[in-house]
């Protein structure tokens, strides 16, 4: 489970488009998906963490930045 959660969590990170500084916070983000994925043995949890944790990234955005 470590292994598995431990690359997929770097893989996660890579593919982001942030830049190598972000990895740390994304692989982290990754790491709970997994462990989320691997807990309930479903993929949905995962997915909606993601969605709500984008959204929320979302509104912050245009919250503090504006349109």
């Amino acid at each position: 489970v470590f292994g598995g959660v431990f690359f997929s969590s770097l893989l996660f990170a890579m593919v982001h488009p942030t830049g190598v500084p972000a990895w740390p916070a994304l692989a982290a983000i990754g790491a709970m998906a997994a462990l989320l994925t691997f807990q309930t043995r479903s993929l949905v949890p995962s997915i909606v963490m993601h969605a709500v944790h984008n959204g929320t990234l979302l509104v912050l955005n245009f919250l503090l930045f504006g349109s």
